[in-house]
């Protein structure tokens, strides 16, 4: 009898163990290919939306910042989130990175991948990750002939429609206060990108707006 009164004690504490470490919230986490540019950018959108029901994070991918590097990265993230099985509410993984080098097929089965798995996603963009940004300003969905071209095209609008004096490329696409300058435009760039119905890969591209669109409506409920 003492036996199992112990062995139902050591369940019963486990059990409670477990309990105080469950989160009630959903976690998402976003793994992004470099430390800044879109990480900044995430950083800032945390400040505004985490809340009792989600809790957002983020990380440089630490396996590489091509877009295979990204997925192997957010994949190891989703085996320690598993592990830990704290999350009351979920979790979501995001892969985050752009076209650069990265192959079309590369990019195309990691995206159908996420979306099958049901705990992660993707973020990519195409040429870069100001694409994303310039949405906020304006709907378009002009070809681009590089990142570069890109990059100078949005700091030059973001400079004029938020009386920002960006001048060197490099500190600009490092801007730690992005999300500041663009955030109250988050909506805008939503429904812009929702409207031009983007759906190829190897052109201008983003796909941002559907998981930060998520994230809103779960902050709301």
């Amino acid at each position: 009898m003492g036996l199992f009164l112990f062995g139902r004690e050591t369940v019963t504490r486990k059990q409670n163990e477990k309990i105080g470490r469950v989160l009630p919230y959903k976690l998402y986490y976003f793994v992004c290919e470099d430390a800044q540019s879109m990480q900044s950018y995430v950083n800032g959108f945390r400040k505004k939306y985490n809340n009792r029901s989600i809790v957002i994070k983020s990380e440089k991918a630490k396996k590489g910042n091509d877009a295979k590097s990204v997925q192997d990265s957010a994949l190891a993230k989703v085996d320690e989130i598993n592990q830990l099985d704290v999350y009351a509410g979920g979790f979501k993984v995001i892969a985050c990175f752009d076209k650069d080098r990265n192959q079309i097929e590369d990019i195309t089965n990691i995206i159908s991948q996420n979306e099958a798995s049901g705990v992660m996603a993707t973020i990519y963009n195409n040429p870069c990750y100001e694409y994303w940004l310039l949405l906020h300003t304006k709907s378009t969905a002009k070809e681009f002939i590089n990142s570069e071209q890109c990059c100078r095209e949005t700091m030059r609008t973001i400079n004029s429609q938020y009386a920002q004096h960006f001048e060197d490329l490099d500190k600009f696409k490092s801007a730690e206060n992005i999300f500041e300058i663009v955030g109250n435009d988050l909506p805008k760039a939503i429904k812009n990108a929702k409207s031009l119905l983007l759906t190829d890969y190897n052109s201008t591209y983003t796909n941002a707006h559907i998981v930060f669109e998520e994230i809103i409506k779960e902050a709301k409920s």
